[in-house]
């Protein structure tokens, strides 16, 4: 396993360091704690590219720690602080990624086709059919 993974671990290592510094009222450390969140995001994704060491695991935890970190910030702020991020936005923000994963699933097993035209579309009716 490559630094790429290992930094992409840390990342989701930090969603209950996060969680927990907002619940007790932390927010400098909690602010701190996301940020080294987005800097292993970028860092990652950086290494990985420019070492040539993109592995399915990796392709698989980054988006994963990406919605982790998500869910559990909004979820948390939305249980501090429902004045300032209202329960509607968090429901509509985690509606659209779960859509988003919906649709990947739906994609990925070939239950649903997206083509360019409709001779595209034909064309691959036809190479699955056989």
């Amino acid at each position: 396993m490559g630094l790429a993974n290992w930094l992409t671990i840390v990342r989701i290592l930090l969603v209950p360091v996060l969680v927990t510094l907002l619940v007790y009222n932390h927010p400098g450390w909690a602010l701190l704690a996301f940020v080294v969140a987005g800097v292993t995001d970028t860092m990652d994704g950086h290494i990985a590219r420019t070492r040539g060491t993109k592995t399915r695991l990796g392709a698989f935890l980054d988006p994963l720690a990406d919605k982790l970190l998500l869910v559990a910030a909004f979820v948390t702020l939305t249980y501090k602080f429902p004045r300032i991020l209202p329960f509607w936005l968090t429901a509509l923000v985690l509606s659209r990624d779960l859509l988003l994963i919906v649709v990947a699933v739906l994609v990925l097993f070939a239950l649903i086709v997206f083509a360019a035209s409709m001779p595209d579309l034909r064309r691959y009716r036809r190479i699955r059919n056989m």
